[in-house]
């Protein structure tokens, strides 16, 4: 197998490749030659010293999350080399939310079984209130590549901390999931936790639909009166849903931060509403 060094003192033996993105980022399966410990070793380019601070600022927020959570990955090792870095974590056992949802519209091209749904999304939950337990803390890319779920331990661990932390910054995260204040050309509105609820909002309706609805297509959204110009929730799609589910999802995807959860603490106390679970 091929030996990742470190420096001259650390080396990793790679038991697979998860990720590669040359020039970009790299992400391994790996053992720990000297501690005999399996982890996840990352590497990551940076460009000049303003990328390496940014760098630096995702594991500091990762360590503060991990510190929050049980469930989001520590942070072991950190080395910086020239032009990239290796980032040294916890490895947690599971399967990511995107290869789940991935197969499953692969096999039947349809949403996740409802009550699955509805156990994940739970679980997805009981992190993130273990997170935003933390005032300041806003993770501002929530989607299911960064969801790892572990079903033997019926929980969800959340990764990528890069835009994580209090700051009101536009136009960072994925748009596929973002929240209207996220986004750079809409003004007025300010990142929250209730940031995090549409983004999980999204992912709760993807999981039992099977898509996402897309913004400047479903979602239209009118900065002014700080609402949508068009229903993107398809009805017809989740019609077999359980009520209290789907007033849920409505309640998620406010377009007004105002008028949803205001965080997962409190989005959490209303799946327990849930009690007629469909298959």
């Amino acid at each position: 197998m091929d030996l990742i060094r470190v420096d001259q003192h650390k080396e990793y033996r790679v038991n697979k490749c998860i990720y590669k993105n040359e020039g970009v980022s790299e992400v391994y399966d790996v053992l720990d030659t000297e501690m005999k410990r399996e982890s996840i070793l990352k590497k990551v380019w940076y460009k000049d010293e303003k990328e390496y601070e940014w760098l630096k600022r995702e594991v500091t927020n990762q360590i503060v999350a991990s510190g929050n959570s049980d469930y989001v990955p520590g942070i072991l090792n950190f080395y910086k080399q020239k032009g990239f870095v290796w980032i040294e974590m916890q490895k947690k056992q599971g399967r990511s939310l995107r290869d789940i949802i991935d197969l499953q519209m692969k096999d039947a091209n349809v949403g996740i079984r409802f009550s699955e749904s509805v156990k994940i999304f739970r679980w997805l939950c009981c992190t993130m209130a273990q997170l935003h337990g933390e005032k300041l803390f806003i993770h501002k890319d929530i989607k299911p590549e960064n969801i790892i779920i572990n079903t033997s331990r019926e929980c969800a661990y959340v990764i990528d901390f890069g835009t994580s932390g209090p700051w009101n910054v536009k136009g960072m995260g994925t748009p596929k999931y973002m929240a209207p204040e996220q986004r750079a050309e809409v003004r007025g509105l300010h990142v929250t936790q209730a940031t995090d609820v549409f983004s999980m909002g999204l992912i709760f309706y993807e999981m039992i639909t099977g898509k996402v609805p897309e913004f400047g297509k479903d979602m239209v959204f009118d900065p002014i009166k700080k609402e949508w110009l068009k229903t993107f929730i398809d009805e017809g799609q989740i019609s077999n849903m359980d009520p209290v589910a789907f007033k849920i999802i409505e309640k998620c995807l406010q377009a007004n931060p105002e008028k949803r959860y205001a965080n997962a603490c409190v989005l959490r106390r209303d799946l327990w509403g849930i009690k007629k679970i469909k298959h």
